[in-house]
């Protein structure tokens, strides 16, 4: 019934973290990229690439004044392996996985700005899955997760919410 799947999952992103240390971030929506190799019945290799896009917001604080930066966006681009359990053997399935790689922050500052001023830094990143799928076809599970996202020397964790696709290879 498990068989290697290559899917695509989307939805919102909802940043969590300390305001006093510089996070001013609107929600946010994304997509992931996703390949599970099934190496047991049942546990799951998982490597994840993904994008989510937020709008800076206006009351960034810095050591000296606090900052309108809502003209400029940051897009957060995961690259992440794991290992997950997929519990049970029905068409409606439960998961859970676990999450570890870098994430790579963009921050567009416009047209107008010399690219040298484009903030690009890579952090590593743990994160969490739960979720369900639904064996639609012979081809096709439908699903549903929450993950949790934590990056490290950056007060910047994610509850994101996701519907997707996976078709079985």
């Amino acid at each position: 019934m498990f068989s290697d799947r290559l899917g695509i999952d989307g939805g919102l992103y909802f940043p969590m973290g300390d305001i006093k240390r510089g996070l001013d971030l609107s929600t946010a929506w994304g997509m992931n990229l996703n390949f599970w190799r099934f190496i047991d019945d049942r546990v799951v290799g998982v490597v994840s690439v993904g994008t989510s896009f937020y709008q800076l917001g206006k009351n960034v604080p810095t050591d000296s004044a606090t900052i309108d930066l809502s003209e400029l966006s940051l897009n957060a681009t995961p690259i992440m392996g794991g290992i997950g359990y997929v519990f049970g053997t029905q068409d409606l399935h439960p998961y859970v996985m676990a999450h570890a790689g870098a994430t790579l922050i963009t921050v567009n500052i416009g047209a107008r700005r010399p690219s040298e001023e484009i903030n690009n830094e890579a952090y590593f990143t743990i994160g969490a899955t739960a979720g369900v799928g639904y064996a639609a076809s012979a081809r096709l599970t439908i699903t549903s997760s929450v993950r949790y996202t934590k990056m490290f020397r950056e007060d910047l964790q994610t509850l994101s919410v996701l519907f997707g696709i996976a078709y079985h290879l």
